[in-house]
């Protein structure tokens, strides 16, 4: 047992069993030491011993080990690649990464017939009940500047054009080009505003809060339409499926790719596979 008193050195266990409550809960217990073990050739007990010995520690510390790499007689090896600014080694048996935890995967999660894989927005149908973009842009052959958004061109609400308009310089907005030609970040910023400039969302907030008045719920209801979950962005599946990826593709990408170029992918990633396997030590 490390303890912060005496961070170099152990304390066995058994004294805190004669300790009084009062004494133990003055105790703060930094490590708890399962095992040691001298880096040798292993036999099949020594592999079963290590098994038996990380099993325990991944129980004992809910998902978590630490393993500190130790030279004999000269403590802490400091040259090691294998130490940490402590000394210790983490291993986790969760499947996390940048502070996120994944879900495990398995077959449910990757059909959106299955509730536990659907994605709970649009519950696997992969469009939701929204502000449809082909109404709200109708002809993409015009610019922001030329009245492309509909709802813009009424002479109450050319306010919104005219504050996009003028904040477009800030983040380089090509404010004449049809609609059609833009990027996807410049569609994205269209709709979702950029640099405290306004888009098409802040507007539909900005009806939506006014719903009391007769002519704000009309206009409204112009707009509305069967959109793509913006959630699962149509895939159906929840968001832990979409985070599996094989080589940097989701099962959505995958499962929109063309079949021809899909077979030739998976045939490359197999090979790939098949290779990396063959060069593994036979005990594994």
């Amino acid at each position: 047992m490390y303890t912060p008193k005496n961070p170099g050195a152990l304390d066995p266990i058994e004294e805190l069993q004669e300790m009084a409550d009062k004494e133990l809960k003055a105790i703060k217990i930094s490590h708890i030491l399962v095992d040691r073990i001298v880096v040798k050739e292993f036999d099949e007990d020594d592999l079963h011993r290590l098994a038996d010995s990380v099993s325990t520690a991944f129980y004992e510390g809910e998902g978590d080990i630490y393993l500190q790499i130790i030279k004999e007689n000269q403590g802490v090896e400091k040259k090691s690649q294998l130490t940490t600014h402590n000394s210790l080694l983490h291993f986790n048996n969760r499947l996390e990464l940048d502070g996120m935890q994944f879900e495990e995967p398995q077959p449910n999660l990757f059909s959106f017939n299955n509730p536990f894989g659907a994605c709970p927005t649009c519950e696997g149908f992969s469009q939701v009940l929204g502000v449809d973009a082909d109404l709200v842009i109708p002809d993409r052959r015009l610019s922001v500047y030329e009245g492309a958004v509909a709802p813009w061109k009424a002479e109450k609400m050319d306010w919104w054009r005219q504050n996009f308009i003028k904040g477009a310089k800030k983040f380089d907005f090509p404010v004449h080009k049809p609609i059609a030609d833009l990027t996807n970040r410049q569609y994205k910023q269209l709709w979702e505003g950029c640099e405290g400039v306004y888009g098409i969302n802040d507007f539909f907030k900005d009806v939506e809060s006014q719903l009391y008045k007769v002519q704000y719920r009309v206009m409204l209801s112009r707009y509305r339409g069967r959109t793509e979950c913006p959630d699962c962005n149509g895939y159906r599946l929840r968001k832990e499926a979409l985070y599996v990826k094989i080589n940097g593709k989701n099962i959505g990408e995958l499962s929109s790719m063309p079949v021809k170029d899909l077979q030739g992918g998976l045939k490359n990633w197999i090979n790939i596979s098949a290779s990396m396997i063959k060069t593994l030590p036979k005990e594994y």
